[in-house]
């Protein structure tokens, strides 16, 4: 169940503590959203947020582009991307 093991490597506490320091140290945290074939989420995969870039469209939807460890660019869509934002102190 994701609730409890949201990925095959961390537990849910180890998971959002992940996701805690990243908005404490860079202001966001991403996870990658994995769905099986008939769109379920399966797992929640943490994502460095030091690599991430999201740039918002003509159409008004975010695209999140990620450039991981060895150089590989992504692209992701909002829907793909859970996106969590730390407080903003210029609103």
């Amino acid at each position: 169940m994701i609730a409890s093991a949201p990925n095959a490597d961390m537990t849910a506490a180890d998971f959002w503590e992940s996701l805690l320091t990243s908005i404490l140290l860079w202001g966001n945290a991403y996870a990658l959203i994995a769905r099986n074939g008939i769109g379920h989420i399966i797992a929640l995969e943490p994502l460095r947020p030091e690599r991430m870039v999201p740039r918002i469209q003509k159409d008004g939807t975010l695209l999140y582009i990620y450039v991981d460890e060895a150089g590989r660019r992504y692209e992701y869509s909002e829907s793909e991307i859970l996106h969590l934002k730390g407080v903003k102190l210029d609103g």
